[in-house]
C-alpha cells in the first residue's frame, strides 16, 4: 500500500513571478489527467512552459509511465497529481529546459516516493544534469551533475570532473521522502554541488545557513540545459512529484502545512469495532492502523469546537477490560518542537474516583511491540479532571484547571526532543467557550515537565474502568501551532451553547424531553439536559389596565436571540398577533439576566392569552 501523506488544509502551489518566490526557473507539478499513461517514446506535457523547451519523453529504449495521486511532504507546499516512472531495460525520462543556465546558484527539489521490495542491489537512481536540452542529443550528452541514490538509499552525488560524494543518511523506502540539491556553476572556476535527504517528519529549511548536507562534490563543466531521470535494474519505480529549479532556497521548497500525523476520524457512521481489531490503515502519518486492546469503538458524529477546524465522525470509546488503543507513527520522531491536539468529550458521572485517562507517546511504532515499549510522555487527566504530565526521568506534574465534563474540550500538548539535551512538554485544557491560541505567544500552560528520553513512534491511550466511554476527535501532530489548531469557524449565541451542552438536537429540538425547545431553555437560562430544570420561568400579575407580564432576557448583547410576545383571545381559533401589549421597562441587575416587563391590556378582550416568543436573529 502507498503509503502518501495527505494534509487536512489544501496546499496552494506558488508559481513563478509570485511576492513569495524569488525566480522559479523551471517546475512542473505533474498536475495532469489522473491515469494518464505515456509508453515508451511517448511524451507528457508540451513545451515552452514553466520553463521547458519540450515535453516529458520517455526513451524509445523501453520504460513507461503513469500519472497517479499526488504525493505531499509536511512542511512543503505540494498539489496536483504525480508521475510513476516505470524501469525497463534501458529506460529514462528526460525534458530539456528553454535555456541554457547562466552562471550561478541554483537549487533543485523533488518529492519521491519508492515502496519496492528493499533489496541489496542494483536500487540506485539519478537524475542527470544534461549539456543539451534537446530529444535528438540531449540524453547523451555530457552530465553536468549526476544526483541521486546508491543501492543503500544513500545520497550519491558528481560533478563533471570531480569525485562522487557519498553520504551516511538514507531515504525511507515507503513514505514520501523530499530531495534538495544545490549547485553553482562558474564560468572561470570549479562547480559544486551539494545533495540532501529529508524522510517525511524531518524539520524542512527555511534558509539556507546550517544545513548539514548528506554529500558534496566538485568538479568543472561547460553548460546545463536538460533533465534525465534513470532507475536501475533493481528499482521497478519511482514516483516522482513538485520538479522545482529556482535560484532561492524558497521557490523550490515554498512553505506548505507542516502537518506530520492526523486522522479525523471520518470513517463510516456507525462503525463497530470489537477488541484485537484495528480501524484504519498505513496513511497520513502512520505505519499501522487503531490496535483495540480491551477497549471497543463506535463511529459517531463528529465533535465541534469553537475556534477550531473540525471535519468527519468522531471514535467513542468503551471500556471493557484493561486494554488501550493503539497506533504507530511512519517513523520516530526526530529532533525539533512538536505540538499535539485533540478534541474530547466525555459525559459519564463525575464521581472524583479514579477517572484519570492519558495519552503516552511511545517508544517503538510496531503493534506487537509498541504498546509495551518505555514511555517517553505521560500527557492526560488525574482523577480530579486537572493536566497530569510527565516526561520520561521526571515525576508527575499536575495543573489546577480542570476540564468540563459534558461538553467538547481542546486538549493541547507541546513538546521538544532533542538527544544532546533535555526534553520538555507543556500541556493545557480548552474547554468549550475558551478563546484557542493563534499562536505559542502568552499561553499560560495548565502543566510542565522537563526529563530525558530517545525515539519517540506510536500513541498509545488508556481508558480506567471508571470512565465508561470517551469520544476523541481530531488527532494531530505537527511543527507549527497553526496545524493542530487550525482555525475554524468561531462559535457564539446558541450555537456555542448547544457545543457546549453537546446537544444531539437542533434548536428547536428538545434533548431532555422535558416540553421545552433547547432554544426556549438557551433564552430562559435552563439546562437543556436536565428535564428538572427548564430555566427562569415568566411571571404575571394584575395592574389596574391589564396583566404585568415579565420575563428574563439573557443580557449579553451578542446573545444571537430576540424576544417578544404575542397575544390571542380565542385558543380555539387562535389569531396570534405581536400586538395588545408594551414594553414598560427592563431591569438590568448586572447578571446574566435582565427582566423585560410588558403590560398586557384587557380594555378591548376580556380574555386574553399570552406567550412568550424567543427566535434567533
Amino acid at each position: 500500500m502507498r503509503k502518501t501523506f495527505q494534509a487536512v488544509t489544501a496546499a496552494v502551489f506558488l508559481l513563478a513571478g509570485s511576492s513569495v518566490m524569488g525566480a522559479l526557473v523551471a517546475y512542473d507539478n505533474f498536475d495532469y489527467t489522473l491515469g494518464t499513461t505515456v509508453a515508451t517514446g511517448g511524451t507528457l506535457g508540451s513545451g515552452d512552459t514553466n520553463g521547458f523547451s519540450n515535453a516529458w519523453k520517455v526513451s524509445t529504449l523501453g520504460g513507461s509511465a503513469q500519472v497517479v495521486g499526488g504525493l505531499s511532504f509536511p512542511g512543503v507546499a505540494s498539489s496536483g497529481n504525480a508521475l510513476q516512472f516505470n524501469h525497463a531495460s534501458g529506460a529514462y525520462l528526460f525534458r530539456g529546459m528553454s535555456s541554457t543556465l547562466p552562471a550561478g546558484t541554483y537549487y533543485m527539489s523533488m518529492i519521491f516516493y519508492r515502496d519496492d521490495v528493499n533489496g541489496t542491489s542494483g536500487e540506485n537512481w539519478r537524475w542527470e544534469l544534461k549539456e543539451s536540452p534537446s530529444y535528438s542529443n540531449g540524453p547523451t550528452s555530457t552530465t553536468a551533475v549526476n544526483a541521486g541514490s546508491g543501492s543503500t538509499e544513500q545520497a550519491s552525488l558528481t560533478v563533471a570532473g570531480g569525485s562522487a560524494g557519498t553520504g551516511t543518511e538514507t531515504y525511507d523506502v515507503g513514505s514520501a521522502n523530499f530531495m534538495l540539491l544545490k549547485f553553482t556553476i562558474s564560468d572561470s572556476g570549479a562547480e559544486t554541488a551539494s545533495m540532501k535527504w529529508y524522510k517525511t517528519g524531518d524539520a524542512v529549511p527555511v534558509t539556507d545557513s546550517g544545513i548539514a548536507w548528506d554529500a558534496t562534490s566538485s568538479g568543472s563543466f561547460s553548460v546545463a540545459a536538460g533533465w534525465r531521470l534513470t532507475l536501475n535494474t533493481g528499482l521497478p519505480s519511482l514516483t516522482i512529484d513538485e520538479f522545482r529549479l529556482g535560484t532561492d532556497l524558497v521557490d523550490v521548497v515554498p512553505p506548505g502545512p507542516s502537518l506530520l500525523v492526523y486522522d479525523n476520524f471520518d470513517y463510516p457512521l456507525g462503525t463497530m469495532i470489537d477488541t484485537n481489531e484495528t480501524l484504519g490503515s498505513a496513511t497520513n502519518g502512520f505505519d499501522n492502523a487503531w490496535l483495540f486492546a480491551g477497549h471497543t469503538g463506535e463511529i459517531v458524529s463528529n465533535l465541534v469546537f469553537s475556534g477550531v477546524e473540525s471535519s468527519g465522525n468522531a471514535l467513542k470509546l468503551t471500556y471493557n477490560d484493561a486494554g488501550y488503543l493503539f497506533r504507530g507513527m511512519s517513523r520516530s520522531l526526530t529532533d525539533g518542537t512538536y505540538y499535539m491536539s485533540c478534541l474530547f468529550y466525555r459525559n459519564d458521572t463525575d464521581n472524583g474516583g479514579s477517572e484519570n485517562w492519558r495519552w503516552e507517546l511511545k517508544h517503538a511504532i510496531s503493534h506487537a511491540s509498541g504498546p509495551g515499549s518505555s514511555t517517553k510522555i505521560f500527557a492526560g487527566s488525574t482523577s480530579g479532571e486537572q493536566v497530569q504530565l510527565q516526561v520520561d526521568g521526571d515525576s508527575f506534574q499536575t495543573g489546577s484547571p480542570t476540564y468540563n465534563v459534558g461538553s467538547p474540550v481542546l486538549m493541547l500538548l507541546k513538546f521538544t526532543i532533542d538527544n544532546s539535551g533535555s526534553e520538555m512538554a507543556s500541556m493545557k485544557w480548552y474547554n468549550s467557550g475558551d478563546a484557542v491560541p493563534t499562536n505559542d505567544v502568552g499561553i499560560v500552560w495548565d502543566a510542565a515537565s522537563t526529563g530525558e528520553f530517545s525515539g519517540g513512534g506510536g500513541w498509545k491511550f488508556t481508558l480506567p474502568s471508571l470512565i465508561g466511554t470517551m469520544v476523541i476527535d481530531e488527532f494531530r501532530l505537527g511543527r507549527a501551532l497553526a496545524d493542530v489548531v487550525p482555525a475554524g469557524p468561531v462559535l457564539g449565541g446558541y450555537n456555542l451553547w448547544s457545543v457546549i451542552h453537546a446537544l444531539a438536537e437542533g434548536p428547536f429540538g428538545d434533548d431532555d424531553s422535558d416540553g421545552f425547545a433547547n432554544l426556549y431553555e438557551y433564552g430562559l437560562e435552563g439546562d437543556p439536559k436536565n428535564p428538572l430544570d427548564q430555566g427562569i420561568p415568566p411571571t404575571f400579575s394584575l395592574s389596574d389596565s391589564g396583566f404585568l407580564y415579565i420575563h428574563p432576557m439573557l443580557s449579553d448583547a451578542n446573545s444571537g436571540i430576540l424576544y417578544h410576545l404575542e397575544t390571542t383571545a380565542d385558543l380555539v381559533y387562535p389569531a396570534w398577533t405581536n400586538a395588545g401589549y408594551a414594553v414598560i421597562g427592563t431591569n438590568t441587575p448586572g447578571g446574566t439576566v435582565n427582566f423585560v416587563s410588558n403590560l398586557v391590556s384587557t380594555v378591548s378582550n376580556d380574555v386574553q392569552f399570552i406567550k412568550l416568543v424567543i427566535e434567533q436573529e
